[in-house]
């Protein structure tokens, strides 16, 4: 056999069994994943444009915050010399904020609910703010007397002004002098509609608890007896008609003024707000209201709050609500129960209150409810 032929055969068998020691077959090279299409500004032709493709899970644009819509002159009291004004109840929607600026010897009435109100550089003046959801800020301002009822209250850089206050929170005053604070008052038909319509809880007004800002101390502010109503100015025609000998819509509390010396006894009431404002006014005339809070307590408080109490039903209304009332009363009349019991028309809710039995658990109750 010739030396060709012997390769030829040679070849033929590398072919079907090729050595183990032959090096592994390469791996297989990664296919190159097409190019994603340039975005519309890099497109090298200005006349067409490359629109990459909506993605499907893309959320829809979102619409515009829609704001209350307001005309700032028809909520602007501005420039006013010797006018009395009004905002009439209604006039303006409850969601608006007003502002009153640059006015001197003017009696200025907002009867209607606002969301705030902005006092600046006013002088001499009377300006009454019915039920405000916000807060009222009174900057700048002279020997002006305030009525006002609002969620929270701010007065800086004034000087002599008489404010009759109802606050949902703490006042606050900064740089002010000879600033004094009453409790709220004011009545006319829709008032009280007023206040339920900005949830402003009658009961719970901190008109003394002012808390003062200023660095200098002296006669910055101090409290001061109810005003007489009768010296306000009268509101223009057509707007309100004060009633004077109505019971107040807000109860008058003493607040943080001196007390008397009879001593004083608790009231807790499981019953709504609105029938306790009610018991209150039947009172008037018989007993002071000294300050009123709102309790929430566990099932743990319940020994510590109540444990003095003997009375099986105000107990068993103790442990169904988890809320009360407190209010602090100053008077002789130790037979408050009796009163409300014998007041016409009838009251549903008598059984839902309770009162200090002596003068011990009196002061008991004024410790755990108050801290006095």
């Amino acid at each position: 056999m010739g030396f060709k032929s012997l390769f030829q055969r040679l070849k033929v068998v590398f072919r079907v069994a090729p050595s183990q020691n032959a090096p592994p077959n390469p791996k297989p090279k990664k296919q190159k994943k097409p190019k994603r299409p340039p975005p519309a500004s890099a497109s090298p032709n200005p006349e067409i444009t490359i629109t990459a493709p909506t993605p499907t899970h893309a959320q829809p644009p979102k619409s515009p915050l829609v704001r209350p819509k307001y005309n700032p002159e028809e909520c602007t009291f501005a420039k006013l010399q010797g006018k009395t004004v009004a905002k009439a109840p209604g006039q303006i929607t409850s969601d608006t904020p007003f502002t009153i600026e640059d006015c001197e010897d003017s009696n200025i009435f907002i009867l209607t609910p606002t969301a705030q109100v902005t006092i600046d550089c006013v002088k001499r003046c009377f300006i009454f703010i019915a039920p405000c959801d916000g807060s009222v800020f009174i900057r700048d301002a002279e020997e002006c007397t305030f009525v006002v009822a609002s969620r929270q209250f701010r007065v800086r850089d004034a000087r002599a002004l008489h404010i009759s206050l109802y606050a949902a929170t703490q006042p606050v005053i900064e740089t002010s002098r000879h600033v004094r604070f009453s409790c709220f008052r004011y009545v006319y038909a829709g008032l009280a509609d007023q206040f339920a319509g900005t949830k402003l809880p009658l009961l719970l007004n901190e008109w003394s608890n002012i808390y003062d800002f200023s660095a200098t101390k002296g006669d910055n502010w101090a409290l001061e007896p109810q005003l007489d109503p009768t010296t306000y100015p009268a509101p223009p025609p057509d707007t309100v008609t004060p009633d004077w000998d109505a019971p107040n819509v807000v109860p008058h509390t003493l607040g943080a003024l001196p007390r008397s010396k009879n001593g004083s006894m608790i009231l807790l009431s499981f019953t709504t707000p609105s029938t306790t404002a009610e018991m209150l006014r039947r009172l008037r005339g018989h007993i002071t209201i000294v300050q009123i809070r709102e309790r929430a307590y566990s099932e743990s408080d319940v020994p510590l709050l109540f444990g003095h109490i003997t009375d099986t039903d105000v107990l068993r209304l103790v442990k169904q609500k988890g809320r009360c009332i407190a209010a602090e009363l100053e008077g002789t009349e130790t037979n408050a129960l009796l009163l409300l019991e014998n007041s016409r028309p009838p009251l549903a809710d008598l059984h839902c209150i309770y009162f200090s039995r002596s003068r011990e658990s009196a002061s008991k109750e004024l410790r755990l409810f108050f801290g006095g």
